[in-house]
């Protein structure tokens, strides 16, 4: 019993020393807790503060602050954003474009809510790698920076359904791009892209592609398997051909192939029922396929400065056409049947060979504008001066007999 006693003093004296430091150990652990709280308040006061020197911001209390859904710096010449904007934990929308921003900060990782982020016009050298981080953004607008390549796990924003990135000296694109599942909109004019990776045309809910001053020289065979593609944009590359699957792409409404070397279109173009806009302006084509008149939902077709010396009777059936451009081309004659076009406002032939035109001109009770300057005219069909809407006839540079009574038009 006396033993037993003994022991538990020895014990007892052994915790006496530990009571302190374990008292000391709780104290530090509740310092440490004031001082993160003291921390969080100062960097809540800094995001405020900070806020409040913009003009859209300077009235706004704390409450309304930390309860922005979308936050504009738009212009503001910033050159850093603090890490303590992480603290606008309900921010959806975040605009910094046309600053000077050479990085973001890491801390924007912390805004999940974020669904928009617009860092165009700003000096970023490279693709912020904290974006990586914001997996639940749908919009992204990064154009105008000196971004010259996409990270090849670009696929890790699985959300995303629109990237904006033009003006940013991109040479390639990674083949991991075709698994961002839900994009739709890709914009990537004014770059150096010289081809399309070979699973680009995975991306099937891709509706709108504007990939004009590039340096591409081919689209992919299989381009057509992008079924819900509406807008096509390829102005100004270096395209020597188009696929004949392009007549796959039922749903484009707009299609412009404008500045290429295009030699050719294939027959398949006719397949596109309810294009509105086709222009093939500026290329090397020397004839267009008969099937050009199955596109009739066709408002405006482009064909200027080609090498063109016919057009294709079939353009008659494209009854809905309002602009009809074959200026700078090698034509002789125009078929008889472009005067079905009842709704034609402005047609362009200037700078051919024409030597005479098909009589039912006289029928195009819409145009409005009709540009015949530098051909080879010596009249014009009777009647087209009656024409209701005609208020410009151009017709200079044409030897055009001195009797043709042109007075009621406002240029000649």
């Amino acid at each position: 019993m006396l033993r037993k006693l003994v022991e538990n003093l020895k014990v007892f004296a052994l915790l006496i020393p530990l009571i302190p430091m374990m008292s000391q150990t709780s104290l530090s652990a509740q310092n440490q807790q004031k001082e993160a709280t003291s921390d969080l308040n100062a960097q809540k006061e800094e995001v405020y503060e900070w806020l409040k020197t913009f003009p859209s911001y300077k009235s706004m209390s704390k409450p309304e602050i930390f309860a922005l859904k979308k936050l504009s710096l738009y212009r503001q010449n910033l050159r850093e954003l603090p890490q303590s904007i992480a603290l606008l934990k309900n921010l959806e929308v975040l605009d910094v474009s046309h600053n000077k921003l050479e990085e973001l900060p890491q801390s924007l990782k912390e805004l999940k809510k974020l669904h928009i982020l617009n860092v165009a016009s700003n000096r970023l050298e490279h693709f912020p790698k904290v974006i990586l981080e914001l997996t639940n953004i749908d919009t992204l607008c990064i154009n105008d920076n000196e971004i010259t390549a996409l990270p090849e796990d670009i696929n890790r924003l699985d959300n995303l359904e629109a990237i904006y990135m033009g003006t940013c000296n991109l040479k390639v694109l990674p083949e991991s791009i075709s698994k961002i599942k839900y994009l739709g909109t890709l914009y990537m004019p004014n770059n150096e892209l010289v081809a399309l990776p070979k699973s680009f045309t995975l991306l099937k809910k891709l509706e709108d592609v504007n990939l004009m001053s590039n340096k591409l020289e081919a689209l992919p065979e299989t381009i057509g398997e992008l079924k819900k593609l509406k807008k096509f944009n390829l102005v100004r590359n270096k395209l020597v051909r188009v696929p004949k699957s392009i007549g796959d792409l039922t749903e484009l409404v707009y299609l412009d192939f404008g500045e290429n070397k295009l030699e050719s279109i294939p027959e398949t173009i006719g397949n596109l029922k309810k294009i509105i806009k086709l222009s093939l302006s500026q290329n090397r084509l020397t004839q267009l396929p008969e099937t050009i008149g199955d596109m009739t939902a066709c408002e405006d077709l482009i064909v200027n400065m080609n090498e063109l010396t016919s057009v294709p009777a079939s353009v008659g059936k494209l009854t809905k056409l309002v602009e009809l451009s074959f200026g700078d081309n090698k034509l002789t004659k125009v078929p008889e049947g472009l005067g079905n076009l009842k709704n034609l406002q402005a047609l362009f032939l200037a700078n051919n060979q024409l030597t005479e035109l098909p009589k039912d001109f006289t029928k195009l009770n819409n145009l409005v504008i009709l540009l015949l300057n530098n051909n080879k005219l010596t009249s014009l069909p009777k009647g087209l001066r009656e024409l209701p809407k005609l208020k410009h006839l151009i017709v200079i540079g044409n030897p055009i007999k001195s009797n043709t009574n042109l007075k009621k038009f406002k240029s000649i």
